[in-house]
């Protein structure tokens, strides 16, 4: 189904877009702009049909948007496979330094500096809706490490965690977004993010899931 253009809110949006643009003597790249649908309906798919500088605009399922890859069902799976797949290739890093007589304390710095980095950006605004699977994924890569970091002194990814000093990301998440919100809510600009709860709450430290 085409959504016909008279009914379709993006064509007003564009044009005031547009417009603005020409005012602050701006131009926008049709080549490097595309659209994304969100809707509920499984039985009905209205495709619009937008024009942009005479070229049809492309219809996409997911979009990389400041380093964050977001996706027409409003699921997390491919950014986390994307984040995943950056971590795993600087993997190498801890083996090569290993390797060149690096100690622990040198591996573990460069596994947090290079290598969980890569797992935490933006986190505030992708965790909240992770699954059971999603997690899974993210903790495999800090055991992956682990395992490189201790060698044959592995024996479980909880006791590496005690040994190297480190939480599992699951945890490190959760205190990331509650500091964020935290910092949010002193903001005047931000403040309204956030309610205050009238009872206080001190801070729950979930359960590490095993990975061997």
């Amino acid at each position: 189904h085409i959504l016909p253009p008279h009914k379709n809110p993006i064509i007003e949006q564009l044009e005031n877009i547009m417009q603005f643009s020409v005012n602050n003597q701006m131009k926008v790249n049709s080549k490097k702009s595309s659209i994304m649908l969100f809707h509920r309906s499984k039985l009905r798919d209205f495709h619009p049909e937008v024009h942009l500088n005479n070229e049809m605009l492309e219809v996409v399922d997911s979009v990389k948007l400041v380093g964050v890859i977001l996706s027409s069902d409003l699921k997390w799976d491919k950014h986390v496979h994307y984040m995943c797949q950056k971590a795993r290739k600087r993997l190498w890093m801890l083996r090569r330094i290993k390797d060149l007589g690096g100690s622990r304390d040198d591996l573990l710095l460069v596994y947090c500096l290079q290598i969980r980095v890569l797992l935490e950006g933006n986190v505030s605004a992708w965790n909240g809706a992770l699954t059971k699977k999603n997690v899974k994924q993210l903790e495999k890569i800090q055991c992956s490490a682990a395992k490189l970091i201790l060698s044959n002194q592995y024996r479980s990814y909880k006791s590496a965690l005690k040994l190297l000093n480190l939480t599992s990301l699951e945890n490190r998440r959760q205190d990331l977004c509650l500091s964020f919100a935290r910092k949010a809510a002193k903001s005047k600009k931000f403040s309204a993010w956030f309610k205050r709860s009238p009872v206080s709450y001190t801070h729950l430290t979930l359960p590490t899931t095993p990975y061997v």
